[in-house]
């Protein structure tokens, strides 16, 4: 279940939302192309903790956000994203002429098989 995201795209997802107090928020973050968790970051350690500290790295970071807004003096809307045009692992950098503005939908149809090419997943 998304719970979540931010302005580049990224999304908060709870997994195991049955399990009562075991549940596990993942991160699905496309600058870094990486679906990734803590095993200690679940809902209420999310809220309690992860965000408020600012321990997400690049989620909670909106230095690029506001660059992008102040310079185009225009704020993206609901179903806006200010996507990266090329992850970090491709030599993307985190800043304001690295990201488009784009629908949440379209940025994702469009990444997705590119990601998918560029990281195949690696057979043990």
């Amino acid at each position: 279940m998304i719970i979540g995201r931010n302005a580049y795209g990224a999304l908060l997802v709870l997994e195991d939302a049955n399990k009562g107090g075991g549940e596990h928020v993942y991160l699905l973050d496309p600058f870094l192309v990486a679906y990734t968790t803590n095993e200690n970051l679940t809902m209420g350690s999310l809220v309690g903790r992860w965000l408020p500290d600012h321990e997400l790295g690049t989620f909670t970071d909106d230095s690029v956000y506001r660059d992008w807004t102040k310079a185009n003096e225009v704020e993206p809307e609901l179903d806006d994203v200010l996507g990266f045009k090329t992850p970090r692992a491709l030599g993307g950098t985190f800043d304001v002429d690295n990201i488009q503005l784009d629908g949440m939908i379209d940025y994702y149809s469009t990444t997705a098989p590119i990601y998918a090419a560029a990281f195949p997943e690696t057979k043990p």
